[in-house]
């Protein structure tokens, strides 16, 4: 059975969240007779049986463990609730983040996170992660370089909104990779020729997805999570940069400095 059948429709989600709440096989007869159980238990089996076919295990494990309705990791109810804050209150959409680089000698960093906020939440974020070029572009290859996390960054945002558009639509997704790639002309980095491009000279993704769903809804699907990519947006469309240098003098060369 296809993922757009019935299971997702929002009275079987609301009448499965019924029924777990009450089992109809521990209704007694004092508890509305024996032809309401009966057909309790049957409506039970019926929907339980339909969450079981028409989903992926982990999809089927998540419902069986509450009354969320989730679908592809996503929290549908939290994602409504989100839509209606931001509705309200156009500042509960806005999301600040700031990351911070230390560098490592060469041309290796250290890049760390800086706390977030979304509205008025604040979230600590403390994760790291090193940056490298490979030793033909004068680095050692101890992680990624900065384009490498540029093209990943642009492709996670598109995988994020591809898993959250399936989950609007009632898509269950079995599978899903994004692949993105790039090019670079160095000799505009170097400022060897004045008609180099020192921007990359474009990227491109390729999205590979397993579901049970017609041509049509993923081709959608994949539409608006470019569209809305938010990182695919910024890259194509561009936004300032600005930016400024604090100098901080060595003890050493500090005295007689003006």
């Amino acid at each position: 059975m296809g993922c757009e059948c019935a299971l997702w429709r929002l009275q079987d989600v609301r009448e499965w969240s019924r029924i777990r709440r009450v089992r109809p096989e521990r209704l007694s007869r004092d508890q509305g007779g024996g032809r309401l159980r009966s057909r309790l238990i049957f409506r039970h089996a019926v929907i339980r049986e339909r969450f079981r076919r028409s989903t992926p295990r982990r999809a089927w494990n998540s419902f069986q463990q509450g009354a969320k309705i989730m679908l592809n990791g996503i929290n549908l109810d939290g994602l409504n609730s989100a839509k209606q804050a931001i509705t309200a209150l156009p500042e509960a959409g806005i999301a600040r983040y700031g990351v911070e680089l230390d560098w490592q000698g060469g041309v290796k960093m250290i890049a760390k996170t800086l706390p977030m906020s979304v509205g008025t939440d604040k979230i600590e974020r403390n994760f790291t992660w090193t940056i490298d070029e490979p030793p033909q572009l004068l680095g050692s290859s101890t992680g990624p370089t900065p384009q490498e996390y540029l093209m990943s960054g642009v492709g996670a945002c598109i995988m994020v909104g591809f898993v959250v558009n399936a989950a609007i639509e009632g898509v269950a997704l079995e599978k899903l990779s994004v692949r993105m790639s790039g090019n670079l002309d160095l000799a505009g980095f170097l400022n060897l020729r004045p008609d180099a491009e020192i921007k990359m000279g474009g990227l491109s993704y390729e999205i590979n997805v397993t579901a049970n769903a017609p041509q049509a809804t993923l081709d959608k699907i994949a539409e608006k999570a470019f569209a809305f990519s938010p990182n695919a947006m910024t890259v194509v469309h561009g936004i300032p940069v600005s930016g400024k240098m604090t100098v901080v003098r060595p003890v050493t060369d500090a005295v007689g400095v003006k």
